[in-house]
């Protein structure tokens, strides 16, 4: 397995709670961006919001949630000592119902 990707479905479908991950030795690869590339296109058509979160320290995750158009909304201290940064996306649903 090269990468995973979780999606939570929340408050009746309307949202998503997404968790990805690439292993170490595959970042800089644009695998992260394909991987939630992909995940977009085939969002239920009642998915108005997506949401996730990484590490503050995750400064090329972060790079790359702000090009795919996500914005902070809080963080959360962990126990180790460092902050998860939680983002969201507004995600039009579209006219046909559908993404595809």
């Amino acid at each position: 397995m090269e990468a995973i990707v979780v999606l939570t479905p929340e408050d009746a479908g309307e949202l998503l709670t997404l968790q990805r991950a690439a292993y170490g030795y595959r970042q800089g690869e644009g695998l992260g961006s394909r991987l939630l590339g992909l995940v977009e296109q085939r969002l239920p058509a009642a998915v108005g919001t997506v949401r996730l979160f990484t590490g503050e320290r995750s400064t090329g995750n972060l790079r790359l949630h702000d090009r795919f158009g996500y914005r902070e909304t809080h963080r959360t201290p962990t126990p180790g000592g460092y902050a998860r940064v939680h983002l969201e996306k507004p995600v039009p649903i579209p006219v046909t119902g559908t993404r595809d």
